[in-house]
């Protein structure tokens, strides 16, 4: 499967949708960073709010946007407001599958300052990487989503690891040829500049998303003969 040239065939049949999922999350660190700019670059306490607000929604945005792509494959519409609300009936296992997930990789984090931590945490970060699937789709709580997910990538772990830094590095050009934009404008308009960052960033973000929900699923065929009634009857509607 070329889960990039497939992702971008998905988010393009769907692009307003998968836009406005990922913008949300943004506009609050947008009204931060105009917050700072206005109080002269200076950071306050309504700004670092704002920030991490956005991180939140943005674990809601996940879901909402995996919940999409499985719209897309079941042949129905992807709509903004239904995405949200399915993702918001998760949200407790979904909060709590990324909470238990950052307190796992702690002391790996910690670790990969001094170098011997990074390989051990590449190992558990490709393992754990389909956590918000096994919630939204699979409907797990936080501490079998972790499990699920492990089960998925064993025996495969090279080339989950393989692809997703494939995806990764295609992310990156694109946000150095946006970045180069910015740049750009930021020598007229810092708050030109600021809202082009925020844009862009909501821009690629489903792409990432998209191309793990995607390789999540053709893990899963390998391996289950994974179908659309599967898929549908997992999520709880009409195949």
């Amino acid at each position: 499967m070329d889960i990039v040239g497939l992702s971008f065939s998905v988010y393009m049949e769907h692009f307003i949708p998968f836009f406005v999922i990922a913008l949300i999350p943004q506009l609050p660190t947008l009204i931060g960073e105009f917050a700072t700019l206005a109080n002269g670059n200076e950071l306050n306490e309504l700004s670092i709010a704002l920030t991490f607000t956005s991180l939140v929604i943005g674990v809601l945005a996940s879901g909402a946007m995996v919940y999409a792509v499985c719209r897309h494959f079941l042949g129905r519409p992807v709509y903004v407001q239904q995405s949200y609300a399915y993702a918001w009936a998760r949200i407790l296992p979904l909060f709590g599958a990324v909470l238990l997930l950052l307190l796992a990789l702690t002391i790996p984090t910690l670790l990969s300052v001094f170098i011997i931590g990074l390989p051990l945490l590449a190992f558990l970060v490709i393992n754990w990487l389909f956590v918000t699937h096994t919630v939204i789709i699979e409907q797990q709580r936080p501490v079998e989503a972790l499990r699920l997910s492990w089960q998925t990538v064993r025996g495969d772990w090279w080339r989950v690891f393989g692809i997703t830094v494939g995806v990764i590095l295609v992310l990156i050009g694109l946000g150095i040829i946006g970045g180069g934009v910015i740049l750009v404008t930021a020598a007229i308009s810092s708050v030109l500049a600021t809202l082009l960052g925020v844009l862009l960033s909501a821009l690629i973000a489903p792409l990432l998303t998209i191309s793990l929900t995607l390789l999540y699923f053709d893990l899963r065929v390998r391996k289950e003969a994974y179908g659309h009634h599967d898929l549908a009857s997992e999520l709880g509607e009409t195949p």
